[in-house]
């Protein structure tokens, strides 16, 4: 966890755009594993629930931080932006570009 919020705090202003956080839900997808607990958690974060209008607790995005703060260091540059960018969105801070 711990190289992933300090990538966060470094990289504080990081613009994203919608394709990486597309990237970047595959790649947690992948990290957690989707045939797991966490991934069915991933796939009602980000399917699921918004889909149905419920919104996302804190305890279900901290649990999906948690489980991809585990692989993190193992993705090569892009793949770690592409993940911050979701930790982003799923804390409610994004500048997202079109």
């Amino acid at each position: 966890m711990y190289q992933l919020q300090e990538d966060l705090e470094r990289y504080y202003n990081e613009a994203f755009y919608r394709r990486d956080l597309k990237a970047g839900i595959k790649l947690i997808q992948e990290v957690i594993g989707l045939v797991t607990i966490g991934g069915l958690l991933i796939s009602a974060l980000f399917v699921w629930l918004p889909g149905i209008g419920i919104p996302v607790t804190t305890v279900m995005a901290a649990r999906v931080i948690q489980g991809v703060a585990q692989g993190y260091s193992q993705l090569d540059e892009e793949e770690r932006r592409q993940v911050r960018g979701v930790v982003r969105w799923l804390n409610g801070g994004i500048n997202l570009l079109d």
